[in-house]
């Protein structure tokens, strides 16, 4: 069940788009109040008595369950929180369920706990104080409270009903998946989502203190957003794991939160453009923001360390579980400790004797301080030679990001046969370390519901003039198919300022599926979508990048220099990987790589035909060719005929990369 939480990461588990059937999908957790301490309020109980809603001294946690005896939903969900209460119970978890109907009577909803098998405190709250004290937004909504008080999930209860539709079994439980990672000290991998019910329709959540102190909100913040790189012998250029480290940061902390540099998220907002929301949004709330300038400014105060945040396990272990497959470098690398590394390429054969099915892949440096990012790919059978960087891409890691779980209902395709391909970058950082790298793997031998792909709209005849600012590059891939989007990565240089993807359906509409107006090449970020969008068959998907080759950017090692399409730091790439599947289950597997490549082909054929086509009729004969160049003229002449067309050149060639 852990693994299945994570599937909403990637995508919408029960999401519906039509109007009439709502599933439950991610939201980000800064703007959900989750990582922030729970208020020390108290309710009073339909028994009469006062009850604290953090955990008591000998509880691991508190599950808040609101709920409602005449909400349809509320009703088709008793049962289940029945059942996890009452197993919670025997392992130190307390429930509390919070009646949030104005019109159940105390009575009513004491009755349906009773016939619910409902094990925990009852508090009646019909005028929704509590509630909109929470932020709840619906009836539905649940959260998981650790020991220290600190809200670590806030959302739906399972996708198994939602507006407009029932399921026979939930395909994701993200309620009971965060429990069983706070039990376990973990990140709790899926904190946000949205619960479909009836709506609370609250106040912006105001889940904070009055004087943000360092123990109580501040330590919070860090912990959630920042300390995944900012720890000991973590990618990040200082821990931020004590008072003393955050206090003596504290200005530089307020300027890059401030200006929006930290934490990394460079797409802009979704009222900024049509992509809509993101289920990985990592950039801090305004709440989170004015907490820390607050903090910062008001003198950085400590406050009770009875209510700091319990220690989350950033170290060296899975974060996807024990893998069924681990592919790790052969022998270290040497990471040197100064100046530049070239990257490394490391091919690895796993033995993989039959196709499997990749459900989620993390990738694990041994040493993270100097990994800046890493690119890994699958290199199926008889491919040896023509491996490229839009080939068979399986997963990366950036600090920070580093795993991905797609869930029981989707996965990757591996091919018996294949080898696993790691390009790595490597940034020294002042002392000589080593890096054995791996890649973990939950797979199965069953098909999935849905198949992922990858591909990788590209540029590969990057031109760049010396000392240009503004200089823009293009790719695009036209949509043989329907598909429904996962993600975009964008992946460019140090020259690279900006990145924009959109669809253009078949009547010339335009959609923005990803805008990033600061692209960093530090963050290699992927963006996934909440809800993925829908892209009709005979679309054309375009990507754009913006250079900045001039003597301006301080990370240009040479503005003199005519920069081109190379994987070196130095030279330049255009590249937007796209996850995907194919709804419709007749659909060939293969239909986008086949229209990548013969994109590629296509520009390569009318490149060659025009360079030696001499009498301007768009057809090669043997005559035309260069001397050296006439013995592979048969290679291409399929028929027979003496001459060579546009087609003609991508059958032939296809052959020679199938």
């Amino acid at each position: 069940m852990i693994l299945l939480a994570t599937l909403i990461i990637i995508s919408v588990a029960g999401v519906i788009a039509d109007d009439v059937r709502e599933g439950p999908v991610p939201r980000p957790p800064a703007s959900s109040g989750v990582d922030r301490l729970l208020p020390s309020s108290e309710a009073t109980t339909l028994d009469g008595l006062q009850t604290s809603l953090r955990p008591l001294p000998t509880e691991s946690m508190t599950v808040i369950a609101l709920t409602s005896t005449t909400c349809p939903l509320s009703r088709k969900f008793a049962p289940l929180l029945g059942r996890m209460s009452s197993s919670d119970r025997d392992r130190g978890i307390r429930w509390i369920f919070v009646d949030v109907t104005g019109s159940d009577t105390p009575a009513e909803f004491q009755a349906f706990a009773t016939e619910g098998g409902f094990v925990g405190d009852l508090v009646h709250d019909p005028t929704l104080e509590l509630a909109w004290n929470l932020g709840c937004e619906s009836n539905t909504e649940a959260l998981v409270v650790d020991q220290r008080g600190t809200i670590r999930y806030r959302g739906c209860i399972d996708d198994r009903y939602g507006i407009g539709y029932a399921l026979d079994e939930p395909r994701i439980t993200p309620l009971a998946d965060a429990t069983e990672d706070v039990m376990e000290g973990r990140v709790v991998r899926l904190k946000a989502t949205t619960a479909p019910g009836c709506e609370l329709t609250p106040d912006q959540p105001s889940i904070t203190e009055d004087a943000p102190t360092y123990h109580g909100t501040v330590s919070r913040i860090i912990q959630s957003n920042c300390m995944e790189c900012h720890r000991k012998d973590g990618p990040g250029p200082f821990p931020l794991e004590t008072y003393e480290e955050v206090s003596a940061n504290a200005g530089m902390i307020k300027r890059v939160v401030t200006r929006g540099v930290m934490p990394p998220w460079f797409a802009t907002d979704e009222g900024e453009s049509d992509h809509g929301q993101f289920a990985n949004d990592r950039s801090l709330a305004e709440l989170d923001i004015a907490a820390i300038r607050d903090w910062v400014d008001g003198g950085r105060l400590r406050g009770d360390p009875d209510e700091a945040p319990l220690p989350v396990d950033y170290g060296s272990r899975w974060t996807i579980g024990t893998p069924d497959v681990i592919v790790r470098l052969p022998e270290p690398i040497a990471v040197k400790a100064e100046g530049q590394m070239p990257y490394v390429d490391i091919e690895v054969d796993p033995g993989l004797e039959e196709d499997l099915w990749v459900h989620g892949w993390e990738v694990l440096p041994t040493d993270r301080s100097v990994v800046h990012h890493a690119l890994i790919f699958s290199v199926e059978p008889g491919k040896r030679g023509r491996f490229g960087p839009t080939d068979g891409f399986l997963g990366a890691y950036v600090p920070g990001n580093g795993y991905t779980m797609y869930g029981d209902n989707r996965a990757k395709k591996l091919t018996a046969g294949s080898r696993i391909h790691f390009q790595i970058h490597y940034a020294p950082n002042g002392r000589e370390r080593v890096d054995q790298m791996a890649i973990g793997l939950v797979t199965s031998t069953t098909p999935p519901r849905e198949e992922i792909h990858t591909i990788g709209i590209a540029d590969t005849r990057i031109r760049i003039a010396p000392g240009s600012s503004d200089h823009e590059e293009q790719a695009a891939l036209d949509i043989p198919e329907d598909v429904r989007v996962l993600s975009m990565t964008p992946h460019m240089h140090i020259r690279g300022t900006a990145f924009e993807c959109k669809a253009i359906d078949p009547e010339g509409v335009s959609t923005t599926l990803l805008d990033v107006p600061r692209y960093d090449f530090n963050w290699q970020l992927r963006y996934v979508y909440a809800q993925p969008p829908e892209i009709t068959k005979g679309s054309r998907i375009e990507v754009m990048g913006r250079f900045d080759n001039s003597a301006d950017n301080p990370a240009n090692p040479d503005p003199e220099q005519v920069v081109r399409f190379g994987k070196q730091t130095d030279d330049e790439m255009l590249i937007g990987y796209m996850e995907y599947w194919i709804p419709r289950e007749d659909a060939s597997p293969d239909a986008l790589r086949d229209e990548s490549d013969d994109a590629i082909l296509k520009r390569q054929a009318r490149r060659l035909i025009a360079r030696w086509d001499k009498n301007g009729d768009e057809i090669l004969t043997r005559d035309e060719l260069p001397e050296s160049r006439r013995a592979q003229f048969s290679l291409f002449d399929l028929d027979g005929d003496g001459f060579v067309g546009e087609d003609e050149f991508i059958k032939a060639a296809r052959r020679f990369i199938r």
